[in-house]
């Protein structure tokens, strides 16, 4: 159902081993390879300042700020984009695509995912109501894909300069040497959809898991303080 009927087919994270896989794993291996990683530091550090400064001003509301951080990162480094309206656009649709995601994951949810020939059967069908549904979600997984990729390559054909990301350095290199290379637009679009996706999502979760982690061993707290104090008084970038 995800994949067929809701269109996450080209999202990379289903995809089976296979050469277009292999191209994607090319493709998002060396964008985020160890060397090449250090360049987001420092917006990375200045999305933690400033979730410290909202967890201090509203700690009530640390879930959202986690998610409005992951969200915040994973815009920039994938599309180059910060202003925060359009952040907010992006990271509203990226939470309704991991929900319903989510939703048509879920095990004995939809026996179209148990027996996928049902997935032949017309909407009319007595059963098929998986296919209204899927029908309803798949806009989610096309916006997704198009919107910001569609906002990056507008912004950069107007002239204006964006930050280091993803999608601007891959298509950097595809319009400087095309026959040099072994993937296209639509496998940057796809791959860069499929990995800002990912990172709103996985980042708040395992910041929440953390946090959740450290107030039920309360006793670990005490051990972080530690290290804490080690590293600040070692690292000369943050002592």
């Amino acid at each position: 159902m995800t994949q067929d009927l809701m269109g996450w087919d080209v999202n990379v994270a289903f995809l089976s081993y296979t050469n277009e896989w292999r191209m994607h794993r090319r493709l998002l291996g060396k964008a985020f390879a160890a060397q090449e990683i250090t360049t987001y530091e420092e917006r990375e550090a200045s999305a933690v300042h400033r979730l410290l400064l909202h967890l201090l001003e509203k700690p009530e509301l640390f879930s959202r700020h986690f998610k409005r951080m992951s969200g915040e990162l994973s815009v920039s480094i994938i599309y180059g984009l910060e202003s925060w309206p359009e952040c907010t656009l992006y990271l509203h649709l990226a939470e309704r695509a991991i929900t319903a995601m989510s939703r048509s994951l879920l095990l004995g949810q939809y026996l179209v995912n148990t027996f996928p020939i049902l997935k032949r059967i017309p909407r009319w069908f007595p059963g098929a109501g998986f296919k209204k549904k899927a029908e309803e979600w798949r806009p989610l997984a096309r916006d997704m894909l198009e919107m910001p990729f569609a906002e990056t390559q507008r912004q950069m054909a107007i002239g204006k300069t964006l930050r280091t990301c993803f999608t601007t350095d891959a298509l950097h290199q595809l319009h400087s040497s095309p026959s040099a290379k072994d993937y296209s637009e639509i496998d940057i679009k796809n791959s860069g959809a499929s990995t800002f996706l990912a990172g709103a999502d996985i980042i708040a979760v395992s910041i929440e898991n953390f946090v959740l982690a450290m107030l039920t061993n309360p006793a670990a707290q005490g051990n972080w303080a530690d290290t804490r104090t080690f590293l600040f008084r070692t690292s000369g970038n943050y002592g």
